[in-house]
């Protein structure tokens, strides 16, 4: 993957202009207190035994 372009790290979301096999597409990753998650994660199971 070749990201392209992107918009400053210091800021909540950050957009990054990707392309791959010849098509383009814009990736957004939220960041939160140090940790940053892309939203295409699947979110945790929050019970007990998972």
């Amino acid at each position: 993957m070749l990201v392209l372009a992107w918009t400053c790290d210091c800021l909540a979301t950050v957009y990054e202009l990707c392309q791959v096999g010849g098509q383009g597409f814009i990736r957004r990753t939220l960041q939160y207190d140090e940790a940053s998650r892309d939203p295409r994660d699947a979110p945790l199971a929050n019970r007990a035994g998972a």
